[in-house]
């Protein structure tokens, strides 16, 4: 089967690694697979296969690649397309309408509150007249974000949960730090993610003004930079918080063994990737008590794999900080339920159900 993948922008982000691996999974069992990009954001992803369609995100560029596009998809006729993000959807699936292909699947990486009327608008459209052969919610909590669309759009929605080949970095603890240039007796709180609104990673900032003897290091690049970087120097934090940067799929898992807890203070997720990649490394896990994570991140008895903490409230993150970094019991059974989570999510598991999907339509 000859599958084609779009993705809006490309980035360090949960759907364009679960793209890509899911890419490499559907290669392994005999299927033709290829990446589309509309276009590069920042430079990733450099071993990966994949075709950028524009030079820019300027319109012009972006008009041009919307054709390549089209091209791309009269030659190649492809069984089934699969749209990731909101603008890749929109503009994705119907120019593949354009160019003749029968099968195209959506994914809903966006609650459809956070994005603008106008695309919510052109997505419902999309959907309701079968521009979207189906369209995905990737948790329950997602599903129900959609409930006010269209009995029309309600027809074509699947429930699909988002896998991931968790990135493990096999050395223990302390070879880990030293590859990092961390020192082993100290401790450290990692957290993962675009320096976004979305991350509120601000929260984690003003919550180490209250946590003791730890460092935190901020995984991540991101239009908030500057105002983080602001942040942490009002705070006096620069000796004890870290803006990493973006770094390589293989360096996230070192500073995933590197550390003692991974944070993660999310305004909203539809999934939460980067979590279940953290709890894949069996750390501690301390995060947002929002629905999706509740649902994505409960074991087969209904417990919590994670710390769940009320969102923006950095008194609240500090607490729940201390307590792992403070007690070994804690960290103990955090790591073991972290371990069991991210077995729920594999990235077989995913593709199996693609396949699924796929054969249904």
């Amino acid at each position: 089967m000859r599958f084609a993948f779009l993705l809006t922008q490309l980035e360090v982000g949960g759907a364009q690694t679960r793209v890509f691996q899911t890419a490499t999974e559907l290669r392994s069992r005999g299927h033709a697979v290829d990446v589309y990009v509309f276009y590069q954001a920042r430079p990733c992803f450099e071993e990966e296969d994949k075709t950028i369609l524009s030079r820019s995100k300027r319109p012009l560029h972006l008009l041009a690649g919307f054709a390549r596009f089209w091209r791309h998809l009269v030659r190649q006729r492809y069984d089934v397309l699969i749209t990731n993000t909101a603008p890749a959807n929109v503009i994705g699936c119907s120019i593949a309408k354009l160019a003749g292909q029968r099968r195209t699947i959506s994914w809903q990486t966006q609650p459809p509150q956070r994005l603008s009327k106008f695309v919510q608008r052109l997505d419902h459209m999309c959907g309701a007249l079968g521009i979207y052969t189906a369209t995905v919610a990737n948790s329950h909590w997602t599903r129900a974000c959609f409930e006010d669309r269209s009995a029309a759009y309600q027809r074509r929605m699947r429930l699909l949960t988002d896998g991931i080949k968790p990135r493990v970095d096999p050395r223990d603890k302390t070879a880990a730090r030293r590859e990092l240039g961390l020192d082993e007796h100290d401790r450290i709180v990692v957290t993962v993610g675009r320096l976004s609104r979305q991350k509120a990673h601000a929260v984690l900032v003003d919550a180490f003004r209250i946590v003791r003897d730890a460092q935190l290091l901020i995984v991540g690049e991101g239009e908030l930079r500057e105002d983080l970087e602001r942040r942490i120097a009002a705070l006096s934090l620069t000796d004890r918080v870290q803006l990493v940067g973006e770094v390589p799929g293989p360096v996230v898992a070192t500073y995933l063994r590197a550390t003692d807890c991974f944070a993660f203070p999310s305004r909203w997720e539809t999934f939460g990737l980067a979590v279940v990649e953290a709890a894949a490394s069996g750390v501690p896990l301390v995060t947002s008590n929002l629905d999706v994570l509740a649902e994505v991140l409960s074991l087969e008895d209904g417990a919590p794999a994670s710390m769940m903490v009320p969102n923006e409230q950095a008194d609240a993150w500090s607490d729940a900080i201390n307590r792992v970094l403070d007690d070994q019991a804690v960290q103990k059974d955090l790591s073991e339920r972290s371990v069991r989570v991210a077995q729920m999510h594999s990235i077989e598991r995913h593709v199996d159900a693609i396949m699924d999907l796929v054969d249904s339509l």
